[in-house]
């Protein structure tokens, strides 16, 4: 019975695998090379098919054949001893379920299991929703990076454009914390991006974020040429025993740097940051009057439009011969966020349907 089963279900569970696979990748945006299987997987399906039943029906089969024939044909689904009138009392519906009460048992674990799947999935939804509302709440830009480094008075020049509000110049920098005697290095993901350090020089009067302390303060006018700077939560997490008022030792862009911890803020939807003032920034990487980051609030209703906007952007740019990398448009950087989490609330509640059915069709046996 569990080759023939395996056997049906192999098309199905190929069909169901790819559509999977396919809704994951356009919701982390990416491109399968391959949708082929390996054999192993088919080799293993194969030996569940066929092994897993076996052992699971060992168990009643072997307490089955220690039976008497008699004790068999006598078993009619009630014990010989214990409260007769109490079972007896028992509507029969409820009768029938609790005469197997290990069957019982299983089947309301199943369903139990999927309620408690679909709420985590629920309330997994709702609280990442909840986080996803502070990336507007903190951030309000757009953000261009430039391939290489150009004068900062780009932002006054796309300024003039009637689509653009307001522009500010930052720096920006890779980044990695450094210990005596030790090497360098900054362990991210082949994105460059998850896990990267990055120290960012921004105007200390920039109304562009708003991010919530967790301690000490954010940085200041006062701060402007001092060693002030200011770590996300990120950035903590790659240092987490620094503190505030201690000294934060940084290879900026291959400078070796020192500074004084001021704050420490939350961050959601970016990478790990030091935040320094700008002209703090110019001074310790010997870039001062350039930037490589241009932070442009793009005020657009629709999709078509935002690329619109993007695309005068990027061309007034190449005009005074900067050449963009790439433009992270604020909307675009929630609808991310939101696609990553879907996939493990979308995986939770396809598991917990399939628990439902097994629980549903093991909660009907006893009627049939």
């Amino acid at each position: 019975m569990g080759a023939p089963a395996a056997l049906a279900a192999a098309p199905l569970g190929i069909l169901g695998a790819r559509a999977f696979a396919g809704a994951v990748s356009r919701l982390l945006n990416f491109t399968l090379t391959s949708t082929a299987i390996p054999g192993w997987v088919f080799a293993i399906r194969a030996a569940a098919g066929v092994v897993v039943p076996l052992v699971v029906s060992a168990i009643p089969i072997g307490r089955a054949g220690r039976r008497s024939v008699r004790e068999a044909m006598n078993d009619h689904g009630l014990s010989s001893t214990g409260p007769r009138v109490a079972f007896a009392a028992i509507p029969l519906p409820f009768r029938a379920a609790l005469r197997r009460p290990s069957r019982l048992a299983l089947t309301l674990g199943l369903l139990a299991a999927a309620d408690a799947m679909t709420i985590t999935a629920i309330q997994v939804k709702h609280g990442w929703e909840a986080n996803l509302t502070k990336v507007y709440e903190t951030r309000s830009y757009d953000e261009v990076l430039l391939h290489a480094a150009a004068p900062a008075t780009l932002a006054d020049r796309l300024k003039r454009l009637p689509v653009v509000r307001t522009a500010e110049a930052w720096g920006y920098a890779p980044a990695a914390f450094t210990r005596p005697g030790a090497i360098d290095v900054v362990r991210t993901y082949p994105d460059r991006g998850h896990g990267s350090l990055a120290v960012m020089g921004l105007p200390p009067a920039t109304t562009l974020v708003r991010f919530p302390l967790r301690t000490g303060h954010w940085l200041c006018p006062e701060d402007r040429g001092t060693d002030a700077v200011v770590l996300n939560h990120l950035a903590l997490a790659q240092a987490p025993g620094l503190r505030i008022g201690d000294k934060v030792h940084l290879s900026v862009d291959g400078h070796a740097t020192n500074w004084h911890l001021v704050g420490i803020v939350e961050e959601i939807g970016g990478p790990g940051v030091a935040y320094v003032a700008d002209g703090s920034f110019g001074r310790a990487t010997e870039h001062a009057g350039q930037t490589r980051l241009l932070r442009v609030p793009i005020t657009a209703r629709s999709p078509a439009e935002r690329t619109s906007i993007v695309r005068t952007i990027e061309q007034a740019l190449a005009k005074e011969g900067a050449s963009v990398e790439s433009v992270l448009p604020l909307a675009e950087l929630r609808t991310a966020m939101g696609n990553h989490i879907l996939v493990l609330v979308r995986s939770l509640i396809a598991m917990a349907s399939i628990l439902a059915i097994v629980g549903a069709l093991g909660l009907a046996r006893p009627w049939a």
